[in-house]
């Protein structure tokens, strides 16, 4: 498990996060040895959310019918911890940023809110209450119950399991002003995964190779802008401004590297910020 810093505004985009978890997790599971892989806001027995949730159709006596554990997951989360699919299906190449919104919950949450009989799947239920607890989600769409998957210990090895709830983090991300800016990496792997470490390192680090070269374009094509401007407005300056000779090579070469650092400099601290990679020990198992 490894932990990304995403900090910047670019990600609070959903295509944004998009293309960055898919490119990263393709890296990922090209990786000789690695069977599965997953990005998650949390991940159990580390971290989670708690959020309520109201069923479409369904009378209930407070805001909201009921809450659970909440986690935005991707593509072969449920593969990458085992966890069993008990009923319909798990996200998969349907379920993008622009795709109907859906949502799998767990069977505690399956057995608590429809009794027996009843069918959840293709049930219709809205995360957050609607906006009447959480203004931010306001605009939360309704999804539609599309799978049923296996109880897990999200809390504590010791806990009965709790309701969970799972959404395709590239519906959802930062749709709650999410703070912590930060995605976990899960990896499993068929052979010893510290022998793959600095290998998957590096595939999730080339998102600061992204960055940097995101940057460092702008910053080029900046520089060639301002260069041309200042050659055929070169006459205007000589006339306005003390001592600068026509086509002053100190100043048309000078200039633009010290820009060019600083400019370096700028989007290279992002950058790491964006690649601060540590190990996570929290997931103990028996």
């Amino acid at each position: 498990m490894m932990q990304t810093d995403l900090t910047e505004p670019r990600f609070n985009h959903l295509a944004a996060m998009e293309d960055v978890t898919r490119s990263t997790l393709d890296r990922v599971r090209a990786i000789p040895g690695v069977a599965a892989a997953t990005a998650t806001c949390c991940v159990p027995l580390h971290s989670g959310y708690g959020m309520v949730f109201n069923i479409i159709g369904r009378e209930h006596e407070r805001p909201f019918t009921g809450g659970g554990d909440f986690s935005m997951i991707t593509g072969e989360y449920f593969e990458t911890f085992e966890i069993p699919v008990l009923r319909g299906r798990v996200f998969d190449e349907r379920d993008r940023s622009n795709s109907p919104p859906v949502i799998v919950i767990s069977r505690e949450l399956a057995e608590r809110y429809w009794p027996e009989g009843e069918d959840p799947i293709g049930a219709q239920m809205l995360v957050g209450g609607g906006g009447a607890l959480y203004p931010e989600l306001a605009d939360e769409p309704v999804r539609e119950v599309i799978g049923i998957v296996d109880d897990v210990q999200a809390v504590s090895l010791s806990a009965p399991p709790r309701p969970g709830m799972y959404v395709p983090l590239e519906q959802y991300w930062r749709a709650a002003g999410q703070d912590e800016n930060t995605l976990e990496w899960v990896v499993r792997t068929n052979v010893d995964p510290m022998r793959l470490s600095a290998t998957i390192q590096d595939a999730i680090q080339s998102i600061r190779n992204m960055i940097l070269r995101q940057g460092l374009l702008l910053v080029a094509i900046g520089t060639v802008m301002g260069l041309v401007a200042a050659f055929f407005l070169e006459d205007l300056l000589v006339s306005v401004l003390f001592g600068v000779e026509p086509r002053d090579l100190v100043t048309f070469a000078g200039i633009p590297l010290i820009l060019i650092l600083v400019a370096l400099a700028a989007v290279s601290i992002p950058a790491y910020r964006a690649t601060r990679v540590d190990s996570l020990t929290a997931l103990r198992y028996e």
